[in-house]
């Protein structure tokens, strides 16, 4: 089950106290065409649920239930804590890839390609990803966890990187150092060159420092978002396929 559209409304409510709170700090990071367009982007992205769930967790359920090395017992809190972390080993990975690999870049581009950076962004997702992501997450079929605490740790991931998408909040202290945040998420989206296939974390920033992926955000130069072929299109279909014409 897709527990996304539940939290929709939640996002909504998030943007507008985020648009309200930056036009009354004289901070607004909101234009109206681009944030309508990263909704309209969002919106392709559920669509294709069916297709997502149904081919990867018919998949990663199949072998999971009589495939995997043994089976994991959903109700030990230590399958729990290994499945998070594991997961979001898996997600830098796929995230990784994503950036690294063409074929995958012409997938993830469209999350990219605002030049403007708030919480509207983080739904500018791709409606084209279910062709290879699934993929990077069976290892876990494999080790035996359970789909549904799969499900359950996939939402978890999905649903903290919503709130990295902001220029709202500063530096975080010594979390910086563990966690993926605002300020190091902001990094992953600028095109200067410190930035360029940088944080690739979902969750836990610890594996972009262990694989040499981690920067820091500069304060001695500002963050410029969006990519650096730039999509010069509002249109969300364009801006889901327009990348697989160049590949």
């Amino acid at each position: 089950m897709d527990y996304v559209p539940y939290a929709v409304p939640f996002f909504l409510l998030a943007i507008l106290i985020e648009l309200a709170y930056g036009i009354l700090k004289k901070k607004n990071t909101y234009r109206l065409n681009d944030a309508i367009s990263s909704l309209f982007m969002g919106s392709l992205r559920s669509a294709n649920k069916l297709i997502i769930i149904g081919l990867g967790g018919y998949v990663f359920y199949a072998i999971e239930t009589q495939y995997a090395l043994w089976r994991m017992d959903a109700a030990s809190p230590i399958v729990w804590v290994f499945a998070f972390v594991f997961y979001d080993f898996c997600y830098y990975w796929v995230h990784r890839a994503g950036h690294e690999v063409n074929l995958f870049w012409a997938s993830h581009v469209i999350h990219h390609s605002s030049e403007d950076f708030n919480l509207a962004t983080a739904l500018r997702q791709s409606a084209t990803g279910f062709y290879f992501k699934w993929a990077f997450y069976l290892p876990l079929a494999i080790l035996g966890i359970p789909t549904k605490v799969f499900v359950v740790i996939a939402l978890i991931d999905l649903l903290y990187q919503y709130w990295v998408h902001t220029q709202l909040i500063g530096r975080m202290g010594f979390l910086e150092r563990f966690l993926v945040t605002p300020s190091n998420h902001r990094v992953h989206h600028g095109q200067n060159d410190y930035c360029i296939d940088k944080n690739y974390c979902g969750i836990f920033c610890i594996w972009d420092q262990l694989f040499g992926t981690y920067a820091d955000e500069r304060t001695d130069e500002p963050v410029v978002y969006g990519v650096r072929k730039p999509l010069r299109s509002w249109d969300p279909v364009w801006g889901n396929i327009h990348h697989y014409f160049l590949v």
